[in-house]
Formats: C-alpha cells, sequence, structure tokens
C-alpha cells in the first residue's frame, strides 16, 4: 500500500492530538510538581503546534 500525503498528514494530526491529550493527562494527574509543570509546557506547545500558531525557533 503507497501512502500519499493526504494519508502523512492525518496520521501526523492524529499523533500530534493524542499526545496533546496524553500531556494534559500527566499534568492533571502528576503528583510531582516539576514534572506537572514540564507537562504543561509540553501541552501548551502541542496546543500552539495544533493551532497553528507554533512557529520553528
Amino acid at each position: 500500500m503507497k501512502l500519499v500525503d493526504r494519508d502523512i498528514a492525518q496520521d501526523m494530526l492524529l499523533l500530534e492530538k493524542m499526545l496533546a491529550h496524553a500531556y494534559a493527562v500527566a499534568e492533571t494527574e502528576s503528583a510531582n510538581q516539576e514534572l506537572r509543570e514540564a507537562c504543561r509546557r509540553l501541552h501548551a506547545q502541542a496546543e500552539k503546534l495544533h493551532a497553528g500558531e507554533w512557529r520553528m525557533p
């Protein structure tokens, strides 16, 4: 089966959505303050990417 650009883009979008969800869960369930803050930063970054606001540094 040959993957086309559309399939690859859909897979990437799904992965980003899953990562954002995983960061949110880890953020809310973490008992460690440093880990919670790291997850919060990663979650915010993933949300920016999903919203189209992320830019290469």
